[in-house]
């Protein structure tokens, strides 16, 4: 208190070194805040690069996709004619056998 020890108020040095130390305190912690939000933005920045190219990624997946649909469509066309084609034969080759026991019976007449 020094010299002056009727004065109603206290020393304030201790009071202001106090604060001082505090806002020394905040700053650092603030400082080390702002480190952590420079790191998210920068893995921000990663994400949304990794989820764009994820995106073009999706869109030739899906164009492939479509691709290969259309590809087996053609393929379950060309099976549907491919079975017609095999009844048409099957109906012909019955047919033939049919004569050919018409005619082996037509012998066994004579």
């Amino acid at each position: 208190m020094g010299r002056y020890s009727s004065c109603p108020v206290p020393n304030t040095c201790p009071k202001i070194d106090e604060v001082l130390s505090r806002l020394d305190s905040a700053i650092e912690e603030l400082t080390t805040c702002k480190g952590l939000m420079e790191k998210l933005r920068e893995a921000n920045e990663s994400l949304r690069k990794w989820g764009t190219e994820m995106e073009g990624e999706r869109d030739d997946f899906e164009d492939l996709c479509a691709e290969k649909d259309k590809e087996l469509a053609n393929k379950d066309k060309t099976i549907d004619e491919l079975l017609a084609s095999i009844s048409d034969w099957s109906s012909k080759v019955d047919s033939l056998e049919a004569q050919i026991q018409q005619l082996d019976d037509d012998r066994s007449y004579l």
